[in-house]
């Protein structure tokens, strides 16, 4: 879940909500679930603090995981070697 603001309009009046935003409210979908109040909302930015999340989740910890995988392949072939 990442911090964002939900954007809302209803005839002329506009408003922001703060809320939590999954994956899927990002790609599109599934932002009906994000009602307040019978509106949906017209559009979805994350916060700063999102960004940097959604950065660490999906790219920083798959490069952690093949890190791993690849010092403890080197390791094993070190072994191997000796």
């Amino acid at each position: 879940m990442y911090d964002a603001v939900f954007n809302y309009k209803r005839e002329l009046v506009d408003f922001q909500a703060e809320g939590k935003a999954s994956l899927r409210y990002l790609l599109g979908m599934d932002l009906e679930q994000a009602k307040m109040m019978d509106l949906e909302p017209t559009s979805l930015q994350l916060k700063p603090i999102g960004y940097v999340l959604f950065i660490l989740i999906h790219l920083g910890l798959p490069l952690l995981v093949m890190l791993r995988f690849r010092f403890a392949n080197a390791r094993k072939d070190q072994q191997n070697r000796d």
